[in-house]
């Protein structure tokens, strides 16, 4: 099967033979790739290898978890890259089972490579696992997250997963977050809180508790970013501007926004 794709910035859609459909049934993508046409839902479904995934516009793709199970398991040593059509309307909705990531890990695994390139992709993890990225007490090698494009919405269920990153810990054991790197699209990331002690889990970067082994890092080099909470750990390095809401009154007519340049005004966000 041919299927089409674009990536961030082209003019023209790229096209890819030999593509394999989607389905209910599929709960493996290896190396190769795979496209979403219609409405599927499955579940577990798990990357072995080196999966491009293309979510045609119109298109949507659920991918459930069951207990201990990410929605889409790209386990370390793995990768998966999502692209999107030139209206960019294909969908991915992964939720995890209990412990988690709704993509990466499944409990006590981190994550493989996750790069996102266009597409609608939303993605919740269970309790203590992250949205994107390890589950909960992850622990093994790491891989990177990236996005490059699309509308990306990742979110931690409760008990103090990150939106992006990693998971909630509980003891020593295993490495850290995984890097998270954005250059580009729509981010919306919400850690989850710990109703034990209030504390929260990072919307970019480290689950709670994640004081052991190695640190990843948050790097943010375009894109419009919204951390829910404001809470991004380790401190993200990179260009980008903090944007804030600001009300001013008495004001008639035409208003310009300048001072922006070189950054870009497309799709900014700010916390309300």
């Amino acid at each position: 099967m041919t299927a089409s794709y674009w990536d961030p910035g082209s003019t023209t859609a790229k096209e890819i033979d030999g593509c394999i459909e989607v389905s209910s049934a599929t709960t493996l993508m290896t190396n190769g790739w795979y496209v979403v046409r219609g409405e599927v839902t499955t579940s577990n479904l798990k990357v072995s290898g080196t999966a491009n995934l293309i979510l045609a516009d119109g298109a949507t793709l659920t991918a459930n978890g069951t207990s201990n199970h990410a929605g889409v398991d790209v386990a370390p040593g793995n990768s998966l890259t999502i692209y999107g059509q030139k209206a960019g309307t294909g969908k991915l909705t992964a939720k995890g089972g209990t412990d988690a990531a709704g993509i990466g890990g499944n409990n006590g695994s981190n994550c493989g490579d996750i790069t996102i390139v266009g597409g609608t992709v939303t993605a919740t993890g269970g309790q203590r696992a992250a949205g994107i990225g390890g589950g909960a007490q992850s622990k093994g090698t790491r891989g990177t997250i990236r996005i490059a494009g699309g509308y990306v919405v990742a979110k931690s269920a409760s008990m103090g997963g990150s939106g992006i990153g990693s998971g909630r810990r509980f003891s020593s054991v295993g490495d850290n977050s995984p890097p998270v790197i954005i250059s580009g699209g729509t981010v919306r990331a919400s850690g989850s809180k710990y109703e034990s002690t209030g504390e929260w889990g990072a919307d970019l970067g480290m689950g709670l508790n994640n004081k052991y082994g190695s640190i990843g890092s948050v790097t943010i080099i375009g894109g419009s970013v919204l951390a829910t909470r404001g809470y991004i750990n380790p401190a993200p390095v990179g260009n980008g501007q903090n944007v804030y809401c600001v009300t001013v009154e008495g004001l008639e007519g035409l208003v310009s926004l300048g001072g922006l340049d070189g950054y870009g005004t497309n799709d900014i966000v700010a916390d309300e």
